[in-house]
């Protein structure tokens, strides 16, 4: 029976740092593991982001026709377990493009398991993995915005406005109930505290060989956030009269200067 895990987020968890490590090992683990992430399935994670916004049953039918022809794509003898790794999937990031929380979650999964069933048929082992975070999600997110967008609101009203959204659990309960039997995993990133951090979790649920974890290796963590200075002069540039490509420029001038490598989540 072919296992497949679903990792569809939350953003802002340690989700790109995965995503990241695995593909940068990607030839140690290729033999073992079929990985599948946002560029694999970007028409997919487009669809699931849109539906994020509008909720648009139409949009949700365009998404499990798009995540359906991934699958259909696949070989159906492979029998290594598959990864399916993208916060995209569960919409978009909370304070963007309108979206206040990850309510379209449970139905973006209910869909997913439904394209799995109809393609590949009842006999694979389905899981679900979700990374959530007990503290300091909403500045992870406020911050994300900032530096990447014209988000001009400070950092409390960011937090008054969204801060239902936080209760990353809650959600997970959510999608629990949604899509059940199906089994859910969840772990926070606080209690991510092995030898390989935010990858053992994923490592776990995929049933690799000793030897193959074994030779793993974590990159450095990815999207730190900047400074309150920083912070205070991105959103004065956000909050200014400039153009949007201007506030852009100077964002990633401001960046460069700032720190000698930028990192990613």
């Amino acid at each position: 029976m072919r296992r497949i895990v679903v990792h569809p987020g939350f953003h802002k968890t340690a989700t790109t740092t995965v995503q990241t490590a695995l593909a940068a090992q990607a030839d140690l683990l290729s033999p073992h593991v079929q990985l599948v992430f946002r560029d694999d399935i970007l028409s997919a994670a487009r669809s699931a982001q849109a539906y994020s916004k509008d909720k648009d049953p139409l949009t949700l039918a365009v998404f499990l026709m798009e995540f359906a022809s991934v699958l259909e794509a696949c070989d159906p003898d492979d029998p290594r377990p598959m990864l399916i790794s993208t916060e995209d999937l569960c919409g978009f990031l909370v304070g963007r493009h309108g979206v206040r929380d990850y309510s379209a979650a449970p139905t973006l999964m209910q869909a997913i398991c439904t394209a799995i069933t109809e393609v590949m048929g009842p006999s694979v082992e389905l899981l679900f993995y979700l990374s959530t975070r007990r503290s300091g999600w909403l500045d992870s997110c406020y911050w994300q915005l900032l530096r990447a967008g014209r988000l001009t609101i400070p950092l409390d009203a960011f937090v008054k406005q969204y801060g239902a959204a936080a209760d990353l659990s809650g959600q997970v309960e959510a999608i629990r109930q949604a899509i059940h039997p199906i089994t859910v995993r969840e772990t926070a990133l606080e209690d991510m505290t092995g030898p390989l951090g935010p990858l053992d979790p994923v490592l776990d649920l995929l049933g690799l060989p000793a030897h193959v974890v074994e030779a793993l290796t974590l990159p450095v963590r990815s999207n730190v956030q900047g400074s309150p200075d920083l912070r205070d002069e991105l959103l004065s540039i956000n909050q200014s009269t400039v153009s949007d490509r201007e506030a852009d420029r100077l964002r990633r001038q401001l960046l460069r200067k700032s720190w000698t490598r930028l990192p990613k989540s």
